[in-house]
């Protein structure tokens, strides 16, 4: 017979396997939030207002609306695809992780045609902007967030 002791630690082994096979080490965990940018009015409606002031440095747009977020798990080499306003598709690979850094390939496409295909060095933890392509009156604008 089995100590109730003894049972509770297989438990925990098992519990603390499974969660670590889940989630294989070579993978990485994306958080993207996509804005929609645009020079019509002067709305700025974002979840993360950590973000104004980077947008304001790095763009010259005066509305700034978010319209979705989503986690992307990358596994090492693995295509990741999710559909993006406008019936653009966002691919993401993960390619290396090296010294705090992770590399990871970004390519934004509709209809056959590239609108964006580069390889960022994210700092991890940190946030990368990446700005789109066209949508109906305004830009696309993701914001690529690791390690949080």
């Amino acid at each position: 017979m089995i100590k109730p002791w003894k049972l509770c630690l297989l438990t925990m082994g098992m519990l603390i396997g499974l969660t670590v096979s889940a989630f294989p080490e070579d993978t990485t965990r994306i958080h993207v939030t996509i804005l929609t940018a645009s020079n019509f009015g002067s709305d700025f409606n974002l979840e993360n207002d950590a973000f104004r002031d980077q947008l304001l440095n790095l763009f010259s747009y005066t509305s700034y609306n978010q319209t979705d977020k989503f986690f992307i798990d990358l596994p090492r080499a693995k295509r990741q695809s999710r559909t993006l306003p406008g019936g653009y598709e966002f691919i993401l690979t993960l390619q290396n992780k090296e010294s705090g850094r992770i590399l990871v390939q970004a390519v934004i496409r509709k209809g056959g045609q590239q609108y964006v295909d580069t390889v960022l060095s994210i700092l991890n933890p940190g946030v990368v902007f990446l700005g789109g392509p066209p949508v109906e009156k305004g830009v696309l604008i993701l914001v690529l967030e690791t390690g949080y």
